[in-house]
């Protein structure tokens, strides 16, 4: 009799590993969630959403975009961080809430680095500074000559306390050792419409909404924020060339909550990677002026790592913060 009840608890148990492992191959098996820290239409929602669908399509499974804008991308970062780590919450991280936010503001919720296991990195947004065609200004030493010699005259947009076009202008400044004046607003939306009207006179406009602009004659282009010249604008010298070590650019990426196992931390990957080089996604960051910069786990890891260290010395060093 106890050899039976052996025999049979041997059999449930190898059952039951089997059963296990059928359904950790089986992942997954029901509609993916990604969290996107940015409102419906914008430039990152569309990037997010091209390789969702793509990835959806390498993993037999719908990956359902839901937007959670707001704090800086904090709401959207805390609510994923603290999901539980199988594989069914995604979050679409970025320079902000996995890099710089940990220096910008007091305390956060989440740990940027510790609560998140990186998937993938999928790209970056070149930046264009832009002023508007009133000012005497086109080039960047000109604008730093200008800024010098009129302190506090030059208004600077930026799209929210914290956000990358609010960062880089404070950079700007520092290392151009000017003083200008930071004008927040509510997107980047917003922005664009009032140095357009010239209400305000620089920004750091992504390369896509900033090309249609600049071409219109609407704004002008004196400074790209990437460490070489934008094939779309050739003429048009990098900011560096005047302010070495300046950079501006905005990065973003497919992050999982800690603790993911590692078989479908590589499911997901091999999925964002494949996404990555179809020639539709391809196109479609083309043509909105992004890059894509696809990597393994390890690498995304070591790359926000190594731009919380960054950004921090910058944030330090020009005494910025968020509320």
């Amino acid at each position: 009799m106890k050899r039976q009840v052996l025999k049979w608890l041997v059999i449930l148990g190898a059952h039951l590993v089997v059963t296990a492992a059928l359904a950790q191959d089986s992942y997954p098996n029901r509609p993916i969630q990604m969290i996107v820290p940015f409102t419906a239409g914008g430039l990152q929602d569309i990037a997010a959403r091209v390789v969702a669908q793509k990835m959806s399509e390498h993993l037999g499974q719908p990956i359902v975009i839901e937007n959670r804008p707001g704090a800086g991308g904090n709401i959207a970062a805390d609510y994923v961080a603290k999901s539980p780590p199988d594989g069914y919450r995604l979050y679409w991280g970025f320079l902000g809430t996995n890099a710089a936010n940990v220096s910008l503001y007091k305390s956060l919720a989440y740990d940027p680095i510790k609560d998140f296991q990186p998937i993938s990195l999928v790209g970056n947004a070149p930046t264009i500074l832009i002023v508007h065609p009133s000012l005497p200004i086109h080039t960047v030493p000109e604008l730093i000559a200008y800024g010098k010699a009129n302190p506090r005259k030059l208004n600077f947009a930026h799209s929210g306390s914290g956000s990358p076009s609010d960062i880089f202008q404070a950079l700007l400044a520092s290392m151009a050792g000017m003083e200008v004046v930071a004008v927040p607003y509510k997107g980047t939306a917003p922005a664009q419409i009032d140095i357009i009207a010239g209400r305000v006179h620089g920004y750091f406009d992504a390369q896509v909404s900033g090309l249609a602009n600049i071409r219109a004659g609407k704004v002008r282009a004196i400074g790209v924020g990437s460490p070489t010249r934008l094939s779309a604008l050739p003429d048009v010298a990098p900011i560096a060339d005047t302010l070495p070590g300046f950079s501006a650019y905005s990065w973003f990426g497919i992050l999982a909550p800690a603790g993911l196992p590692l078989d479908r931390v590589n499911k997901l990957n091999a999925a964002a990677l494949k996404a990555l080089s179809d020639e539709a996604t391809r196109t479609t960051f083309r043509n909105s002026g992004l890059e894509i910069t696809p990597s393994t786990p390890d690498e995304f890891g070591r790359f926000m790592a190594a731009e919380t260290q960054r950004l921090g010395k910058v944030i330090k060093a020009i005494g910025m913060a968020a509320e």
